[in-house]
């Protein structure tokens, strides 16, 4: 009981501020007191009354007087309906510690208490045995203190207690206390001495208490404040001044390096060159060997933009970040291997025709492909029996074979065509051999009279060696009878 009694005396629950005491304060208050008496008083506990004045005679530290009563209800412990009135005076030397939002109360002093009244009192008797007859003329066995007169007693005591604000001028108080009694009146207790614990919990008044002007908020009063200007919600010391913890001349609230060593120069943002990082990639100025990298980039341990390929590029603008070691590449990270300049699907590296157009179908050398499967049957043209005389229906089927050519040629420029004679199984392979070399010269030169030019063209025959159909059939046979157009890579 008496822990709690004094937890709850220290608790610091409070909705305003406690008001500044300064010297010449002086305090009026009352209060409600309940007091836990030493056990060998026999005294039952019960709730009083007092009241308070003091004197602030410096800042913080007052001179308090208190008077308080209880009783007459307070019950002897062993006789029912006894009574005793409680007169108490204290004197204290009591110091505040204001924090926010309340002040700690803490004091040492002398207590006086004098005990009376009683209805029913009591003889002290010194063994449980003993008889007697008290003031009053009851008759009692046992035994225990007597009040039939007034009786006195005095001892130090301490003070722990709080103030908070509840109005301007009016704060709610809460003190514990602490009596000690070196040496108990024999009509008191058979105990040579004893303690007794108590709560006060009442209102005070502060007069001449009027808070200190605090221009600028910050907690320390003008007389004090060296820094009057403070902006709001900045910590300050107890100067009103800019707390500066690592002492480089730049306030915390300010400060973006707030753990700078000691002596290191700094600029206005509180940071010295071991803790600036300028461009932001995580990396310190003193170390930073690309101090200028965009924003966003990734950087390796010196600040400089990480490649990961090793290919001189950085990630950032590596279209092509896993490039095998050793390879040549552009300015977008790739080399000709995994690049495709003209968006074809082949590597330029592999690409012989790396200016396609977009949209033509080209073969797996990446070159548009000449009609529709990569090579020209001239469907159509024919010759003259055994000889390699173009009819006349074949020179219109190859003026049109040459415009396509003349198409094909201005979109793959290092290209040549071949002019490939065939013929049927028909007759000695020598002979259609020399006929089908014929025949292809003959074309060669017709196309060369229509504009192609005689180095993107070569002739060839192959007789029977290159069949497309079956030779044993008619119909076989005239399909590989034919003059067909192929590239040459």
């Amino acid at each position: 009981m008496r822990r709690f009694m004094l937890s709850v005396a220290t608790l610091a629950v409070a909705a305003m501020p406690a008001s500044a005491q300064k010297a010449g304060t002086v305090e009026i208050g009352g209060y409600a007191r309940y007091v836990d008496w030493d056990t060998s008083y026999q005294l039952k506990n019960y709730v009083g009354g007092g009241a308070r004045l003091g004197v602030f005679v410096a800042r913080n530290l007052a001179i308090e007087a208190q008077g308080s009563y209880v009783g007459p209800r307070s019950l002897l412990v062993q006789q029912d309906g006894g009574t005793v009135d409680v007169w108490s005076g204290r004197g204290l030397l009591e110091y505040n510690f204001n924090f926010k939002p309340f002040a700690l109360i803490v004091g040492a002093g002398v207590t006086y208490n004098n005990y009376g009244g009683a209805a029913n009192d009591l003889l002290f008797c010194s063994t449980p045995t003993c008889t007697g007859t008290t003031e009053n003329g009851d008759v009692v066995n046992g035994f225990g203190p007597t009040y039939g007169s007034d009786t006195d007693e005095i001892g130090p005591m301490g003070l722990v207690g709080i103030r908070f604000g509840a109005l301007s001028h009016f704060e709610i108080r809460i003190d514990g206390t602490y009596e000690y009694i070196p040496t108990v009146p024999n009509r008191l207790s058979v105990a040579p001495s004893g303690d007794h614990w108590g709560v006060n919990a009442g209102i005070s008044v502060l007069l001449g208490s009027q808070k200190a002007k605090d221009t600028d908020l910050d907690g320390v009063p003008d007389k004090m404040d060296k820094c009057p200007n403070t902006p709001a919600g900045v910590a300050v010391d107890t100067n009103g001044c800019p707390l500066d913890d690592d002492k480089d001349g730049v306030v915390n609230a300010s400060d973006l390096c707030p753990n700078t060593p000691a002596g290191e120069s700094v600029d206005a943002s509180g940071c010295s060159g071991s803790q600036r990082d300028d461009d932001k990639d995580g990396v310190f100025n003193s170390k930073d060997k690309c101090p200028n990298t965009p924003a966003g980039t990734k950087v390796t341990a010196d600040g400089c933009p990480a490649d990961s390929d090793g290919d001189g590029v950085g990630d950032a603008a590596d279209r092509c970040p896993n490039t095998a070691k050793g390879e040549t590449v552009d300015g977008s990270g790739c080399s000709a291997c995994q690049r495709d300049t003209d968006g074809d699907g082949v590597a330029d590296c592999n690409d012989r025709c790396p200016s396609t157009n977009a949209g033509n179908k080209v073969d797996a050398y990446g070159c548009r492909l000449l009609g529709e499967t990569g090579s020209i049957v001239l469907k159509g043209v024919t010759f003259a029996t055994g000889k390699a005389t173009l009819t006349p229906n074949a020179k219109s089927v190859l003026d049109q074979a040459a415009t396509e050519l003349n198409k094909y040629f201005a979109e793959v420029p290092s290209l040549r065509v071949e002019v490939g004679g065939h013929t049927d199984i028909t007759g000695s392979a020598k002979t259609n051999t020399r006929l089908s070399a014929a025949r292809a010269a003959s074309v060669e030169k017709y196309l060369e009279t229509k504009g192609i030019p005689a180095d993107r063209l070569v002739s060839k025959g192959y007789g029977p060696d290159k069949p497309v159909a079956d030779n044993a059939t008619k119909e076989g046979r005239a399909e590989n009878r034919r003059v067909e157009l192929t590239p040459l890579y």
